[in-house]
């Protein structure tokens, strides 16, 4: 027969255990929301900024983004300066053709996400 204080003290535990987050579960992992240019459009030159925009901040002190040319050539390469949600790199002068911009960030739950997009610039007509 159970006392009433091992009855109590499993309601604690129980109630605790319903209470406590499981923050683990809880936290969700950090995706790409938004990019400028757009994934796979045709841009005009010159091509001002390049906008990536994440679900989560991003540690600055891993966290890179880097512009190649369609041959592989890094054209530009950035650290991010300050933990944000938005990744903006100003590139340099860009030619006619295709781009990929490459990214990796960690997040704040310790994941390193890592991605590309890719678009084709061309000069205004």
């Amino acid at each position: 027969m159970k006392t009433f204080s091992s009855i109590t003290a499993m309601g604690v535990i129980l109630a605790l255990a319903v209470s406590t987050p499981l923050t683990g579960a809880a936290q969700a992992h950090g995706y790409l929301m938004d990019t400028f240019p757009p994934r796979h459009e045709t841009v005009d030159l010159p091509v001002a900024l390049v906008k990536l925009h994440f679900s989560v901040k991003a540690d600055p002190n891993y966290s890179k983004v880097s512009i190649e040319s369609e041959d592989g050539t890094i054209v530009a390469s950035e650290t991010l300066q300050e933990a944000s949600h938005v990744f903006v790199m100003h590139p340099p002068p860009l030619n006619p053709g295709k781009y990929r911009v490459r990214y990796s960030i960690l997040t704040p739950d310790g994941d390193l996400l890592k991605g590309a997009v890719e678009f084709k610039a061309e000069p205004k007509e």
